[in-house]
């Protein structure tokens, strides 16, 4: 399979999106968050939170579930956090910058791509 056509020329380098990138980083840390900090503060203020139609506290057990939930979700991130790169693509290299570590790979040293909903790269070294 051939990602680029035969004779495709970058005249500026290209780089993957970093907003998707600092997205998968960081989103799972803030949804979390937004699951554990909600039912706490309804616990907290009583008297403006609605719960099925009632007004009052969650209940314990509702509570505890929306912060086990948040905590998954929280952890979920250090499962492919060292998996995540922007790559930078030249004429020549393969610029891979993962957080301060700047790895530059020829393309001559590419052996397989790969695509699913995610790029995977085997090296020949």
């Amino acid at each position: 399979m051939y990602i680029f056509a035969k004779h495709t020329v970058f005249k500026n380098p290209v780089k993957s999106d970093r907003t998707i990138y600092f997205s998968f980083r960081y989103l799972p840390f803030v949804l979390g968050l937004v699951f554990i900090i909600i039912p706490i503060f309804a616990h907290l203020d009583p008297e403006n939170s609605t719960f099925n139609g009632e007004p009052g506290p969650p209940d314990s057990w509702t509570t505890a579930l929306f912060v086990l939930i948040g905590i998954l979700i929280g952890l979920v991130p250090f499962l492919y956090k060292d998996k995540l790169v922007v790559v930078e693509l030249d004429n020549q290299n393969i610029r891979i910058l993962k957080d301060e570590e700047v790895i530059e790979v020829s393309w001559l040293d590419i052996k397989t791509i790969s695509s699913s909903p995610q790029y995977f790269l085997r090296f020949t070294s």
